[in-house]
């Protein structure tokens, strides 16, 4: 079992792109961990962080919670903690938003790194200059009841066809959104920092003329040069 800290992972994490985490993440047998149709709204620097979750369904009265002391939406909110990143199942539902502005600035001051919905949020012009990265199908003027109902946070959820466990590391960049299981966040961390590095090295082959077929993806011979592109780009 890796002794890495979680700030280790954090920051291994933060240097490593999401196609290259969901390619390295399908080779452990993990198929679906980057969440598709996700877009950011406003900022889309990369975010790093633990997944705590909150789940929607289609709304139906008899669910409603009664009051906000018991509604799992509410309690999403004010149970995140620094570092952490709200993940919402809301069933690809475009026609209302599961949150609008005042609602994800409470996640800002409770120290949220960034927020992902599969669904639509509501107040888009505000959010565009939002201080956290926001992913999301798209933005309606409506709230949530409209619509949907909140009936589960911190579960395990179902996002953009992908499972979400709270936990998860999430990591969130220009590209997109990926789900890292908690168990392999240590391993895949380490590969992505290498994987990415390996990528910049192919790449710069082939723009000095190598034909792809002879070096992507890269064998062992291509890799014999690795060390030493390391060491002439302090790298190593």
């Amino acid at each position: 079992m890796s002794t890495m800290a979680a700030h280790q992972i954090r920051d291994l994490l933060a240097t490593t792109s999401t196609p290259t985490l969901t390619y390295l993440l399908e080779g452990h047998g993990y198929r679906n961990t980057y969440l598709g149709g996700l877009h950011p709204l406003g900022r889309a620097e990369r975010a790093v962080g633990r997944a705590r979750t909150l789940r929607y369904t289609p709304h139906r009265p008899d669910l409603i919670p009664p009051e906000l002391a018991r509604n799992p939406q509410r309690l999403a909110i004010e149970s995140i903690q620094q570092n952490e990143i709200l993940v919402v199942e809301a069933g690809s539902e475009l026609g209302a938003g599961v949150l609008g502005d005042v609602l994800l600035s409470r996640l800002v001051t409770r120290n949220a790194v960034a927020f992902v919905v599969d669904g639509a949020v509501r107040d888009g012009g505000a959010i565009r200059d939002f201080e956290i990265p926001v992913f999301a199908r798209g933005v309606h003027g409506a709230a949530h009841m409209r619509e949907l109902v909140p009936v589960e946070h911190d579960g395990t959820i179902r996002c953009s066809g992908c499972t979400v466990v709270p936990g998860d590391w999430i990591v969130c960049d220009e590209h997109g959104v990926t789900a890292v299981p908690a168990a392999l966040a240590a391993e895949v961390a380490a590969e992505g920092a290498k994987s990415d590095l390996q990528e910049d090295f192919i790449r710069e082959l082939i723009e000095g003329g190598a034909s792809t077929i002879d070096v992507y993806p890269p064998d062992k011979t291509t890799l014999e040069g690795f060390p030493e592109w390391q060491s002439r780009h302090g790298l190593s």
